[in-house]
């Protein structure tokens, strides 16, 4: 529940830093599409192990498009911090939260957010790349 909450967090902020809403002047909705967007979409690749999850999206907007991955793994939360650190160019904040970590990030022409969420049973791993136009 505390990922899932999460996850809607990580949207909706992405939505407000792109200017996004749930309509557009002319009464055009901005679309969702369900699905898991691919390592290529993403510029980084999964955690190796990791297993797709639901919540898994694309959503595109005026201002580009953001991709929001969310896998699974029994791995800790600092094992896989390192393997996305080691991948990101320019980290711009990183953030331990007891066992849960948030890495800011830019990638060439993308803005990165991975947000690591330890559970009980599983390590949640949602990866949100904001590409902009």
């Amino acid at each position: 529940m505390r990922a899932y909450f999460m996850n809607l967090v990580v949207v909706g902020i992405v939505l407000i830093a792109l200017g996004c809403s749930s309509s557009r002047s002319g009464g055009e909705s901005v679309s969702t599409t369900a699905g898991a967007p691919t390592e290529e979409q993403l510029g980084l690749p999964f955690y190796p192990g990791s297993a797709a999850a639901e919540g898994s999206e694309t959503v595109p907007s005026e201002g580009g498009t953001t991709y929001v991955s969310v896998r699974t793994t029994k791995d800790d939360p600092a094992k896989i911090a390192e393997f996305y650190l080691g991948r990101l160019e320019t980290i711009e904040n990183d953030i331990t939260m007891g066992e849960d970590r948030q890495i800011l990030a830019r990638n060439k022409n993308s803005q990165v957010l991975v947000l690591i969420t330890g559970g009980k049973e599983a390590t949640t791993i949602t990866i949100t790349v904001t590409i902009r136009r």
